[in-house]
């Protein structure tokens, strides 16, 4: 169902959330590859085995980062879809704010 009162606030502060968070998997990424490869070389020598997994947990953030970029144009393609979706069924108005007019169930249809 569509509905015309739209909470642009919330929406603003999940994007805002989302970009945080590729923010902090980019910098979780190249600490743990930097901190990993040095490490791991054998230019310094820790004594805690444990930390020798720093150089997996890297890739993996890195990996995240990676994801994440990709899916960045398709999320933005699905928004002006879903934008474009809700001023057809509301009758061709324009929306009178950022982003989509309304918000759609896409689960209630495929029961």
């Amino acid at each position: 169902m569509l509905r015309s009162d739209c909470n642009w606030k919330k929406r603003a502060d999940c994007i805002l959330l989302i970009i945080t968070m590729m923010k902090a998997l980019l910098v979780l990424a190249i600490v743990g590859l930097s901190v990993g490869m040095v490490l791991n070389s054998g230019l310094v020598h820790i004594p805690l085995d444990a930390l020798y997994a720093v150089l997996p947990l890297g890739a993996v953030f890195a990996g995240l980062y990676m994801i994440g970029k990709l899916l960045e144009k398709e999320s933005a393609t699905f928004d002006q879809e879903q934008e474009a979706t809700a001023r057809r069924v509301s009758g061709g108005k324009e929306s009178t704010g950022p982003g989509m007019a309304g918000e759609q169930n896409t689960l209630a249809g495929s029961h």
